[in-house]
């Protein structure tokens, strides 16, 4: 794990284009100084570290770099990388744990993409950490809650009202009385 292998191809955004100038991005950080656990998705991650939004190129290893740098700019001793895409079709999520141990949790891209899968990510992930797990555990459960409510979407729903995270539930609170 986060050595170099094969990369990944995927076009960029330019921050604007995602709604991001300047001063947000200088917000951005003020608020990751105080943090207990940083959870950006692999746009916010360059832009907090102040590199261009670039996604070609992009490998385990580069990942593992991100947050390792997260980690050293912020001061943090837990940070998870989400939305990291890799070869194969497949999607990442990156962690460093307390105790600098770094991981990967690494699934099939879903072909739908929906506005607020972080926020479902980051709350479910909190939920998991205040039912026990370690943040691996918890990031695990968490993209699987967050792959499960794409999947029960309806294909045809405005992608601005967020996946159907509510078929998902069931099963998000099944996993956490386990």
């Amino acid at each position: 794990m986060c050595s170099e292998n094969e990369n990944a191809r995927v076009r960029g955004q330019r921050p604007a284009d995602r709604g991001f100038d300047d001063s947000y991005v200088v917000q951005m950080q003020r608020l990751a100084r105080q943090a207990t656990i940083l959870t950006p998705n692999l746009t916010e991650a360059l832009l907090l570290l102040n590199e261009p939004v670039d996604f070609t190129e992009f490998d385990s290893h580069r990942a593992c770099v991100i947050i390792q740098r997260l980690a050293q700019r912020f001061a943090l001793s837990q940070v998870v990388l989400t939305g990291v895409p890799l070869a194969d079709n497949r999607i990442g999520v990156y962690g460093l744990s307390r105790g600098g141990r770094v991981w990967e949790r690494t699934q099939d891209r879903i072909p739908h993409s929906y506005f607020g899968t972080g926020d479902l990510f980051a709350s479910s992930l909190l939920a998991g950490l205040l039912h026990g797990l370690d943040l691996e555990q918890a990031a695990g459960v968490a993209g699987d809650f967050v792959a499960k409510a794409i999947l029960a979407t309806d294909l045809d729903q405005d992608q601005r009202f967020g996946p159907n995270y509510a078929a998902a539930l069931p099963w998000l609170l099944q996993q956490l009385q386990n």
